[in-house]
């Protein structure tokens, strides 16, 4: 057998619990019988010998006994300790996983998401969705330069608003490697534009790569754009 996780999503939450994987299919017969299932349902939240599994599922000691040898035998439980019982000792026994199943090779998929935040921003990754690979941010935020430029030689006083914009994309995505804010006056000097997913902060008036994309634009954005190659 194996021990794997079984994850999915509640609440929007991602949760994941252990789950017992058999490699005999036999297995699951035993597991599959209702007084065996009854057993390890009880079993799951207390530890207990089998005469006091008897008595609580009202049923013949044999048949507590036998089923706790067949469920030991595969592994579905384990020993929890030991109990002084009419001056003797009883083993306990308690459920090995809080899951068991069986499965077949293959269908495994890569699962697109990191994070609970990644589950409640979901809309957002969608319109990300160019901007991100394998997880991780893949473009450029370009801010105006601080310092006069441009065809009306003004100077960008809204770079602050990319720090803002960066701890929200921190939520959906990873860092890359490389730094990924440049001025607008570099971006275009670099010729970088062409070849880079962009997000340009700020107007046309202080920023010239928002200018460029504001030319084409049916609708004139005043504040910011999002190009993606």
């Amino acid at each position: 057998m194996t021990e794997k996780t079984l994850v999915h999503l509640a609440n929007g939450k991602v949760l994941g619990k252990k789950i017992v994987v058999f490699d005999n299919v036999e297995h699951i017969r035993v597991l599959s019988n209702p007084l065996a299932w009854q057993i390890m349902r009880l079993l799951s939240d207390t530890p207990m010998y089998p005469i006091e599994i008897a008595k609580k599922l009202k049923i013949y000691e044999q048949s507590a006994y036998y089923y706790v040898r067949k469920l030991v035998e595969i592994g579905a439980l384990e020993e929890a300790g030991t109990s002084h019982v009419r001056g003797g000792t009883a083993r306990l026994y308690h459920s090995s996983s809080p899951a068991f199943g069986i499965e077949m090779s293959g269908g495994e998929r890569q699962l697109d998401f990191q994070t609970h935040a990644n589950y409640e921003h979901q809309h957002a990754r969608k319109f990300f969705n160019d901007y991100i690979v394998n997880n991780t941010f893949k473009g450029l935020i370009i801010v105006g330069a601080p310092d006069p430029h441009g065809p009306y030689r003004s100077s960008a006083r809204d770079g602050h608003y990319a720090v803002h914009l960066a701890f929200f994309l921190g939520t959906i995505s990873n860092i890359p490697s490389e730094f990924i804010v440049k001025l607008d006056a570099d971006a275009k000097a670099e010729k970088v534009i062409e070849e880079n997913n962009l997000i340009s902060i700020g107007g046309p008036g202080t920023n010239i790569i928002t200018a460029e994309f504001n030319k084409s634009l049916q609708r004139r954005k005043k504040y910011y754009c999002c190009c993606r190659r």
